[in-house]
């Protein structure tokens, strides 16, 4: 699949989201992140495009571009679709990064909101600090996740609305911190529409508890239900066990480079952390953690390691694999790991 017009250097197909639709709309849509495309805009202004297919045949609908695109913007590095809300990030709009959010169908798409700046004041430093925030973006319902990988966000406790009114964690204070402490520790972002998605206000910020400066966390995200999965691919923690609950243990340095990925869910109004989720046969470097998928209600996580190092190909069910890296490493190769919850629903 190609849009009807080429561009040269668009990159097409950067980010793509599959959604079935919703009742009463088209069966299928698509979404395509073009990040370098700036046919009539700024130069690497970006877009995203729409795809439907309502029987057998799919059609261009929409092609998707900010109200006020501005150069290196580079909006569709990241996407995500559930039913007709579309969530598109771009990467460098107005230094810190974007994520901006539409709703529809067909050809009419409108555009809700830009998550975080809508609620920010516009002389707030974190304006101009790079967060990469839109890097990573997940949705499901009227939930929109979005991943931040070099916030520096204050603490590493999970924060609820309502914030705090005062203090270190005072909205929008927290958003910033020193980077010598946070410098790249990350963070993610929910965000929970009001008014039948009229407004898309900030509902938590998730950190890893046993955060790190450098751990990159929120690099991915994804959603299903009540339950989202965040990975952090340079988390510098060694061991090989499975945490459920909220306290992992103490942060490690990030030099380390081995990657965990978080689970949290949703209750009694607010999101905690439920399960640290670690590779088996974890080694310095598998960057583990650097993509995340959830489905099954939330009951189970695939979390990919590209780095990963094991020799062993077989595919190994149950108990989580022994094999020791340092035999035969194949650098590079990558893996897989799949978890479920055990005491699901």
């Amino acid at each position: 699949m190609t849009p009807t017009s080429r561009l040269t250097g668009a990159k097409f197909g950067k980010s793509v989201a599959l959604s079935k639709g919703v009742s009463g709309t088209a069966a299928n849509i698509l979404a395509v992140g073009s990040p370098d495309y700036d046919t009539s805009l700024p130069a690497h202004a970006g877009a995203a495009y729409v795809f439907t297919r309502p029987s057998t045949t799919w059609t261009q609908q929409k092609l998707i571009t900010l109200a006020a695109p501005a150069a290196d913007d580079r909006l569709g590095i990241a996407i995500a679709l559930d039913g007709t809300v579309l969530a598109v990030g771009a990467e460098t709009s107005a230094h810190g990064g974007g994520a901006f959010v539409w709703t529809g169908a067909d050809t009419t798409w409108v555009q809700r909101a830009e998550l975080l700046r809508d609620e920010v004041p516009t002389d707030f430093s974190y304006r101009n600090f790079p967060m990469n925030f839109g890097t990573s973006l997940a949705v499901k319902g009227l939930v929109v996740v979005v991943g931040a990988p070099n916030s520096t966000a204050r603490g590493f406790a999970n924060l609820n609305k309502p914030f705090a009114a005062d203090g270190a964690y005072a909205f929008p204070a927290f958003l910033v911190g020193p980077t010598t402490s946070y410098g790249d520790s990350g963070a993610a972002f929910v965000f929970r529409a009001q008014g039948g998605g009229t407004s898309w206000p900030l509902e938590a910020m998730l950190r890893a508890p046993n955060g790190a400066k450098g751990d990159l966390f929120g690099g991915a995200v994804a959603i299903d239900t009540d339950t989202i999965a965040v990975g952090a691919t340079i988390e510098g923690n060694p061991a090989t066990a499975i945490v459920s609950g909220p306290n992992p243990g103490s942060p490690l340095s990030s030099a380390n480079k081995y990657g965990a990925a978080y689970v949290y869910r949703y209750r009694a109004g607010a999101w905690a952390t439920e399960a640290y989720l670690k590779a088996g046969n974890a080694y310095s470097g598998d960057a583990f953690g650097g993509a995340i998928a959830i489905a099954g209600g939330g009951a189970d996580v695939v979390v990919g390691g590209i780095g990963d190092r094991n020799h062993s190909t077989p595919i190994v069910n149950g108990a989580q694999p022994k094999g020791d890296p340092t035999v035969s490493p194949v650098t590079g190769s990558g893996a897989a790991w799949i978890f479920g919850r055990q005491d699901f629903p």
